[in-house]
């Protein structure tokens, strides 16, 4: 089992999953030993019924699967066509993972390995996609889209090759200057008709649509937008860095496979976020729900949220609200620490989990603990009453880092320090 655990860290070193994949993992290996124990009782005493009963429930497996697999394929191709402009398309490289896993299931390969080989196949798949945008001639130019319809009520991006950063101005109509690097070309007048031909950049039935597919012209964008409410952004990235600020939406969702994701200043509803290879940084954000995952980076989520789903695979987590309603905080992380800051006048319910971390919390300001310690897992509940405020429950599980709860006021001290250091001549 410990060889076992060791080889999910090095995925996770050398690869990119989600964060509930990776608990998939953890839970099929304590499973696992459970499995092995009823499974070998049932050869040593029906060695010619198992096997015969293995066969017919193999065959059902198969066709069970095989008519989840055409459902999955039917939902599959639905959601393609939707996402048909993005150039980068997940499912199929898990649809060939599956199929590797099933193929390894009929070989009688271990369960748990079975998962670990199939997220890895997908790793592999994943890193070997042709990034080598910067082979042979290349150059560089500038370009600006505009759309004098301000009547927007939703924005949606999707860029294969740049980054993306949306402005809200006073201006009323609607400007995106980009940055232009077209590789294997030296013809500035074809490059320029291609990204005018192959981009869309237009506002109808009240949506803002920015849509590159070209792989190979990395197109870094700063939108402009209007300072209005908005309904939704909705904004999908390969290969480049999502930055949005000051704006007010109802809700938020970025995805992109490689690169950083920034909020700051943002009134939201509710915010999705969720990167392979970067960070995620929210600050001063006032917001009813913010989801942020990401496999291989920090994740910081700062400001006045009701409640936070935070995750990291290959990172640490760290989670600050200052609002007095907030009424859930969760954090997950599998090879890094967790630090929640939270206000000093609400009471609290939380539960703190890690394999081979430690805790750190006052428990002179706690007015119930209990800890618990098993074998490779540990364990504390701790409660906190207060007069006013709506409870906050806590959970926070590390798998191999330190678990910290602190008031909020030691964060805004910590940044303080931060800050200072940051504009020390020495530095």
């Amino acid at each position: 089992m410990q060889n076992e655990r060791k080889r999910i860290l090095n995925l996770v070193e050398k690869g990119t999953i989600t964060a509930t994949e990776a608990l998939i993992l953890l839970e099929a290996l304590e499973k696992e030993p459970a499995r092995a124990s009823q499974q070998t009782d049932s050869t040593s005493i029906h060695t010619d019924k198992q096997s015969t009963s293995a066969s017919t429930s193999h065959g059902e497996s198969t066709t069970s699967y095989s008519s989840s697999s055409s459902s999955s394929t039917e939902s599959s191709n639905t959601n393609r066509s939707k996402k048909k402009e993005f150039p980068f398309n997940f499912d199929e490289f898990f649809q060939q993972g599956k199929s590797t896993s099933e193929k390894q299931n009929k070989q009688g390969t271990n369960p748990t390995d079975r998962i670990m080989d199939f997220v890895q196949n997908a790793f592999e798949k994943v890193k070997g996609l042709d990034l080598e945008f910067n082979m042979g001639p290349s150059l560089e130019f500038t370009h600006t889209f505009e759309s004098h319809d301000n009547d927007i009520l939703d924005i949606e991006i999707s860029v294969a090759n740049g980054k993306v950063e949306i402005r809200p101005w006073d201006e009323n109509y609607v400007k995106a200057d980009c940055d232009v690097k077209v590789y294997r070309s030296d013809n500035q007048e074809k490059a320029l008709a291609q990204l005018v031909e192959n981009v869309i950049f237009n506002v109808q039935n009240k949506k803002l649509r920015y849509v590159s597919d070209l792989k190979m012209m990395k197109i870094d964008t700063v939108i402009y937008v209007p300072k209005l409410s908005y309904n939704r952004w909705d904004i999908r990235l390969f290969n480049g860095k999502f930055h949005g600020e000051s704006a007010n939406v109802n809700k938020v969702k970025v995805k992109t496979a490689n690169g950083k994701i920034e909020l700051a200043n943002m009134l939201i509803e509710k915010g999705e976020l969720e990167t392979a290879n970067g960070g995620i940084d929210v600050s001063n954000t006032r917001a009813d729900s913010i989801e942020a995952e990401s496999v291989n980076g920090k994740v910081a989520v700062e400001g006045a949220i009701d409640e936070m789903e935070v995750q990291s695979i290959n990172g640490n987590v760290i989670c600050k609200t200052s609002s007095t309603s907030a009424r859930k905080m969760e954090a997950k992380t599998l090879a890094g620490s967790i630090t929640l800051y939270v206000p000093e006048s609400i009471p609290l319910d939380g539960v703190l989990k890690s394999n081979f971390g430690r805790f750190d919390i006052n428990h002179r300001e706690m007015d119930h603990i209990e800890e618990r310690e098993e074998i490779m897992q540990r364990k504390l509940r701790f409660t906190r009453e207060r007069p006013e405020g709506t409870k906050l429950y806590l959970f926070a599980d590390a798998k191999t880092g330190v678990v910290s709860v602190k008031p909020q006021a030691a964060a805004k001290e910590q940044s303080s320090q931060e800050n200072a250091q940051s504009t020390d001549p020495e530095e």
